[in-house]
């Protein structure tokens, strides 16, 4: 995907890229630290211990600071590098338009490349102003977490660690049955687009043969339809990301049980037991933010995807030593004519036509 946004966006847009991306892995990581200092915190405080207390909490206070200070630099960031790949995207996307040939522009790609130009280039530059900021924390927050973890609770650690593949499993299920409905709504948005303009293009048509309340009811069966679809989509994206939550909540269920059972054969005390309880639920928080950031990502993916497409697209011939020309007449030079699916006609004479002429051929 990195790879795809850099062909999309241009090798311009690098170096802001990747100091946002280093930004928000320095605030994640501020920010997993905070989480885990609130164990010696609170196990100094239950053991009426004062001044390691007032000690972690004086440490705790400057790494929160820290974290406050990274996260307004990530965001500044975030927001600028949105700000100039928005209008580079959108000079490539229009110069690379302008290379293509006018057949490309069929009725089919209307709707998406309209769609893609309004809503989609906008979408696209969501990953730097909301998206990967939640995307990076919600793995780098958990992952420093569970390191500090290793260092005051193995076994801790290692129940966290096993619960990875359970919660990386159902991510993937909620994404991918999200990503099915969304093709199916996309889809639905062209025709809809598609019907529109057809229904405005064809106006003096339809008005001529007394066919608007027919073109009217086809129109609101294209609308309807989006619309339940949408429904559905809504639906399915409900249970993905529900379905994500639930699991998240049993795993750390299951987590804190673990400890539980560890207090009650004197492993671990009961100071220690509440302070690790409350990281766990400090761990889980990021975690479940993932499924929201997924569904961000994969919506960037998909107009990504289909931005690509275009760029990926022959452009038209241009000659190796253009010439200016000397008037606005033309001249025809082995041309033939074919509509779709049918047969060529006739080649056409080498003959100049001049300016403000007709030419018609049978």
């Amino acid at each position: 995907m990195i790879r795809q946004l850099i062909r999309v966006l241009g090798a311009d847009q690098i170096r802001p890229m990747r100091s946002h991306a280093i930004a928000v892995t320095i605030y994640a990581a501020l920010q997993g630290t905070a989480f885990a200092l609130l164990v010696p915190v609170l196990r100094a405080l239950l053991d009426s211990d004062e001044e390691g207390a007032a000690r972690w909490l004086g440490v705790l206070g400057a790494v929160t600071a820290a974290t406050c200070v990274a996260y307004y630099v990530q965001a500044k960031q975030g927001f600028a590098t949105a700000v100039s790949s928005t209008g580079a995207l959108y000079r490539r996307f229009g110069d690379r338009l302008a290379q293509l040939s006018v057949g490309w522009f069929s009725e089919a790609r209307l709707g998406p490349l309209t769609r893609l130009a309004t809503a989609g280039v906008g979408e696209i530059n969501t990953l730097f102003a909301h998206a990967l900021q939640p995307l990076i924390t919600s793995i780098v927050s958990p992952l420093t977490v569970l390191v500090v973890m290793l260092f005051l609770d193995w076994r801790l650690a290692a129940a966290m660690a096993a619960t990875i593949p359970l919660l990386h499993v159902t991510y993937r299920w909620s994404t991918a049955a999200v990503a099915r409905t969304d093709e199916v709504v996309d889809e639905a948005i062209a025709q809809a687009n598609n019907r529109i303009f057809e229904f405005a293009q064809s106006q003096p048509v339809i008005r001529a043969f007394g066919r608007a309340q027919k073109e009217n009811d086809w129109l609101d069966e294209a609308m309807t339809e989006q619309h339940d679809i949408g429904r559905r989509r809504l639906r399915r994206t409900t249970v993905a990301r529900g379905a994500f939550g639930v699991t998240v909540q049993l795993s750390i269920t299951a987590l804190i049980a673990f400890t539980t059972m560890l207090a009650l054969r004197g492993t671990v005390d009961a100071a220690q037991l509440i302070a690790l309880a409350v990281l766990l639920v400090r761990f889980s928080e990021p975690v479940v933010a993932l499924s929201e950031a997924g569904g961000a990502l994969r919506m960037v993916r998909h107009r990504l995807n289909q931005m690509d497409e275009i760029f990926q697209t022959p452009s038209l011939p241009e000659p190796t030593a253009p010439r200016s020309p000397a008037d606005a007449g033309i001249e025809l030079s082995g041309v033939r004519f074919r509509y779709p699916g049918a047969p060529e006609m006739a080649e056409t004479a080498e003959a100049p036509r001049p300016h403000s002429s007709s030419t018609g051929s049978t």
